[in-house]
């Protein structure tokens, strides 16, 4: 298999795993957040919006960062 090589794993990148890091601490319901936001609880908005930028940052990191050996190469559609 000449791609053998160019398998690019997204947790040998330094900025993947601080990124993944982040979010996953921003996430755990610690943070003295107090009040309500529209209604709805501070803490639980936060971990919604931290949730939702996880998933976004999870997709980039997909379609920019990973590259599988499978993808290159020629294709017989």
């Amino acid at each position: 298999m000449k791609y053998q090589n160019s398998f690019k794993d997204p947790i040998r990148v330094p900025w993947v795993g601080i990124g993944i890091l982040a979010l996953f601490l921003a996430m755990t319901p610690i943070w003295p957040i107090t009040g309500n936001w529209f209604g709805v609880p501070a803490w639980a908005v936060f971990a919604l919006l931290v949730s939702i930028l996880t998933s976004l940052f999870v997709a980039v990191v997909i379609l920019r960062v990973w590259q599988d050996p499978d993808d290159q190469g020629d294709h017989n559609d």
